[in-house]
């Protein structure tokens, strides 16, 4: 009767342990220092912990560079977050950090082809050293590559790390900001948004003139056809759907008006 309390009892104790969860750090760096490219291409410096999740491949122009990594598809939900380490430059002030995921096999076409989805943009490396970490949820994908999307001037040094881990109360990432763009009305001709292509929010604000003409159809209205819209009035578009539909012009009475576009994405 002793052992089979004690063996129920080491099978509770078994079953009300905590549970940890899988976890990977990987560390990137930008190795090419004389590039200049604002879409720069991270190397994978080195993966550990637990490396049985996932691995690194080279990129087939280099062949010897490990810039592609590899998810080996046992993670049943995982949450990333990167943090730049250090960060210094000539001349750059701001960090940009994107990613791509594929399914395909890797190739320069296929790399291209894939949409660029931003984790940070314009972050200040003032200090030069840690930024705060930023949680993002890539896509499921076979294959995935980290690129520096900000800056002209190549950095000298830069190293971050990515931790991936199994955790189904993954925060939300916060939205980060895109690009700008300004586009002044006309009564004649019907202007839409040209927006980047991971775009997911458009905070639209009316200055000066008006009336304003818009309609979220992807039909064009006309100078008197549409929901009317007066100066200093703010438009929200939600969802890459709606922010490609829209369509927007002067009413028939204005005289000048310009819409002032900002353009958020969430990685």
């Amino acid at each position: 009767m002793k052992r089979i309390f004690l063996a129920v009892f080491l099978a509770l104790m078994f079953f009300a342990a905590p549970v940890y969860a899988k976890k990977v750090e990987i560390n990137f760096a930008l190795t090419a220092s004389g590039v200049t490219s604002s879409t720069e291409s991270l190397s994978i410096s080195s993966i550990s912990q637990d490396t049985s999740l996932f691995y690194t491949k080279p990129d087939s122009a280099t062949g010897t560079l490990q810039y592609i990594l590899a998810d080996r598809g046992n993670i049943p939900a995982p949450c990333w977050s990167v943090q730049v380490t250090t960060a210094t430059s000539a001349g750059d002030t701001t960090i940009g950090i994107g990613y791509k995921v594929i399914n395909a096999e890797p190739s320069t076409a296929v790399w291209t082809a894939a949409p660029l989805q931003r984790i940070m943009n314009g972050v200040s490396t003032a200090s030069g050293v840690s930024t705060y970490p930023v949680t993002f949820s890539p896509p499921a994908g076979k294959y995935l590559r980290f690129y520096l999307t900000s800056g002209t001037t190549a950095f000298t040094v830069f190293d971050a790390r990515v931790i991936v881990s199994d955790n189904a109360n993954c925060p939300e990432p916060a939205v980060v900001r895109l690009s700008v763009q300004s586009i002044s009305g006309t009564t004649t001709a019907v202007s839409s948004f040209t927006e980047p292509d991971d775009a997911k929010e458009a905070w639209v604000n009316l200055v000066g003139g008006g009336p304003y003409r818009f309609t979220d159809s992807s039909v064009s209205g006309t100078s008197i056809v549409g929901q009317t819209y007066y100066a200093g009035d703010s438009l929200f578009f939600y969802g890459k759907n709606d922010i490609d539909n829209a369509r927007f012009m002067l009413d028939s009475t204005a005289t000048s008006g310009t819409f002032y576009v900002i353009y958020y994405g969430r990685p």
